[in-house]
């Protein structure tokens, strides 16, 4: 029998040390952790192209938090990592860039920009 269930919510659980938690950006929303929030509605709510969502849930920079119980179709995911990168979006989609994000989840900075903000 072919497994029927998304392959969103086959990601792997949230790591206890992720650096994100310790940057500004993401403490600042730290009382949505654990709230549920429909793709669709958080693209509408925070203004970002729900194709950007999926990627992010894809590359386990949010958190799913399973299905709706009333809808199946509807996977909710954390809506305290889609509050960080949002933030991250709407702060660094104008300047051309690629890459949101490293690996690890924390805002992409080339080199360059990480110099001028150490000398300032």
């Amino acid at each position: 029998m072919p497994d029927r269930t998304s392959p969103l919510s086959k990601q792997k659980p949230a790591n206890k040390t992720d650096p994100r938690t310790l940057l500004p950006e993401y403490q600042k929303h730290l009382s949505l952790r654990g709230q549920p929030i429909w793709v669709m509605e958080a693209a509408r709510k925070y203004e970002v192209p729900q194709p950007n969502i999926t990627k992010w849930v894809k590359r386990s920079l949010i958190q799913t938090l399973g299905h709706d119980k009333d809808d199946p179709r509807k996977l909710l995911i954390d809506e305290c990592d889609m509050a960080y990168c949002a933030g991250v979006f709407h702060e660094f989609r104008n300047q051309g860039r690629k890459w949101l994000f490293n690996r690890d989840g924390t805002p992409y900075v080339k080199i360059n920009e990480a110099k001028k903000k150490a000398k300032k």
